[in-house]
């Protein structure tokens, strides 16, 4: 269910030490625990709505909460999560419009980062070989779907 799967996300991205895992009740004395990050492959906007009208009113609210979730993680200063869930913004809204159509959506999604240069100062990259864990800016670029980025030359260093 949608609802549900907002619910479930917004412990996902909550600062680890305030909230408790995720209970899932499935009847009078049957319940289990649920991971939160089991919640981060299950996009809220892929679930099942009563009324299709929902989706629209949960667009906004998940945008809300992607938003403060990052920029709390951005003022913690973990640069990590913080690149890893600005780049994961698009797959989270799955299924979902904050906006009326698809481009104005992805217009709004990759808002100050249409360049190589954009694109490195919105997610605190210092430079073109970083590398964290894995994480270059060409993955990191292919996580937000930033198809500029993702296609700039090699030689410019988006390669992974």
């Amino acid at each position: 269910r949608g609802w549900c799967r907002i619910e479930a996300m917004a412990h996902a991205l909550a600062p680890a030490a305030s909230v408790l895992p995720p209970l899932l009740v499935q009847g009078p004395v049957d319940f289990c625990f649920r991971s939160p990050y089991d919640t981060l492959t299950r996009p809220a906007g892929e679930g099942e709505f009563t009324l299709q009208s929902d989706r629209r009113s949960l667009a906004p609210v998940l945008w809300d909460l992607l938003g403060k979730c990052i920029a709390r993680l951005l003022a913690e200063g973990d640069l990590f999560r913080y690149r890893w869930a600005r780049a994961m913004r698009g797959y989270f809204m799955r299924g979902l419009r904050v906006c009326g159509d698809a481009a104005s959506e992805r217009r709004m999604l990759l808002e100050g980062e249409s360049n190589l240069p954009a694109f490195l100062r919105a997610y605190r990259l210092p430079g073109l070989d970083f590398n964290d864990r894995g994480y270059t800016p060409l993955r990191y670029a292919v996580l937000s779907q930033n198809l500029p980025v993702a296609r700039a030359p090699p030689e410019l260093g988006a390669g992974g």
